[in-house]
């Protein structure tokens, strides 16, 4: 943990392989999202290479603001949730291609699971935007 704290760009740079991998291995699944009336199917592979390009501009962010005094829990739990989340999407979409093809129950709990996971993303986002804010209003304060 305390690597992730220190250099929180590394770590999820380091995730990006695991995710492209992910990504290769369903090449032919995808991840299915149902949000009321609206269906999105969407290839792994494009899912895995968006989640990795989404993971190197949050780890060149990190790198930016490295010189930053940043608040040491928010930025634990913004990186292991972003990084766990994006594994689950892509896992979830490898599993649910095969296992619920006719199944309106095990759709719908893939569908709730996935709908959970991009919740906690983007909460964990803002978690981001409020670490980052925080860290330079406290520079503010300082001078």
């Amino acid at each position: 943990m305390n690597s992730i704290a220190t250099s929180p760009h590394k770590s999820l740079w380091y995730a990006i392989p695991v995710l492209m991998v992910l990504s290769l291995i369903g090449l032919n699944s995808s991840v299915n999202l149902q949000l009321y009336d609206t269906y999105f199917d969407v290839s792994t592979f494009y899912v895995g290479f968006l989640s990795s390009a989404f993971l190197f501009l949050l780890g060149l962010l990190y790198w930016a603001v490295r010189k930053r005094k940043l608040i040491r829990w928010m930025t634990i739990i913004h990186v292991v949730m972003t990084t766990l989340t994006l594994v689950l999407i892509l896992t979830v979409g490898l599993i649910a291609d095969d296992s619920s093809s006719g199944d309106y129950l095990t759709f719908q709990a893939f569908n709730q699971t996935l709908g959970i996971a991009l919740l906690v993303t983007i909460i964990s986002q803002l978690l981001f935007l409020l670490n980052v804010g925080l860290s330079l209003l406290q520079d503010k304060k300082e001078y």
